[in-house]
């Protein structure tokens, strides 16, 4: 059950236009970046990679986040996807905790990238919503036994 909520709130978080809801009030000056969510791009083969993956085609889905991260490169999401696609390598079997720390490294890759973009704009939608989605995963697998990193 709470890998379902997981991965719907995933998939509403990355595809499901959240973005403008987030947004800083209309009424400050500080200046608030354009979402890659809102990318046709990244909308559509980010939810073709999604349905590869929840359609247990973790290859092909990996090729197609990979893609989105070499558009992408200074932008969390691209670790953030190939990180979700390991996420489910892992969750098929929980006593096994060979992907672990190539999942840890690829979260804080997701950390250290949306660091730099909030550097440069502070409430960065995307630096926030990945960096906080980075952390969560981070602490989700930590209870499932798993040594803290």
């Amino acid at each position: 059950m709470i890998v379902r909520f997981t991965a719907g709130l995933v998939l509403l978080l990355i595809l499901g236009g959240g973005h403008a809801a987030a947004q800083t009030a209309p009424d400050t000056t500080e200046e608030v970046a354009t979402s890659v969510l809102d990318n046709e791009f990244v909308r559509t083969q980010g939810k073709r990679g999604l349905d590869l993956l929840y359609n247990m085609r973790s290859d092909s889905a990996r090729a197609i986040f990979r893609r989105i991260d070499e558009r992408y490169p200074d932008h969390p999401i691209g670790p953030y996807l190939q990180g979700l696609n390991l996420w489910w390598t892992i969750m098929l079997d929980l006593t096994n905790t060979d992907h672990d720390e190539a999942f840890y490294d690829l979260m804080d890759e997701v950390i250290e990238r949306s660091d730099a973009l909030l550097d440069e704009t502070p409430n960065h939608f995307d630096a926030l919503l990945f960096k906080a989605g980075a952390h969560g995963f981070k602490a989700r697998l930590r209870p499932s036994g798993r040594p803290d990193r």
